[in-house]
């Protein structure tokens, strides 16, 4: 992740193979009440470039918004890994608490 900081905006470069769009769009959502957020591809394709730029005249904190995001696009990337990795025990959980089902040992077998 590259970052090049402005007076009144922050460019992110992030790179597809490790942040996928998922993680890209949930973070930059929680910017975007206060922030001008604009995503794009890089020209070679393999980047996704975030320019969060300030939208009102409240100060503007780089060294905050630069942290709050990165910190935000790495947790939301965590989040999808996990999805992937375990989404289909939460998906039993949540089958089994609202509906259950009685072959429920026949579908924890199938997990592993």
């Amino acid at each position: 992740m590259e970052i090049v900081k402005k007076e009144n905006s922050v460019k992110f470069i992030l790179e597809k193979k490790f942040f996928e769009q998922k993680a890209v769009f949930n973070a930059t959502y929680k910017f975007l009440s206060l922030y001008h957020v604009d995503m794009s591809p890089s020209a070679e394709g393999n980047n996704v470039i975030v320019l969060i730029e300030n939208k009102g005249s409240e100060p503007f904190d780089i060294e905050d918004i630069s942290k709050s995001f990165h910190d935000e696009v790495i947790d939301q990337q965590i989040r999808c890994d996990l999805d992937k990795q375990f989404g289909n025990i939460r998906d039993i959980i949540v089958k089994h608490a609202f509906a259950p089902i009685s072959n429920l040992d026949q579908a924890i077998k199938g997990l592993r």
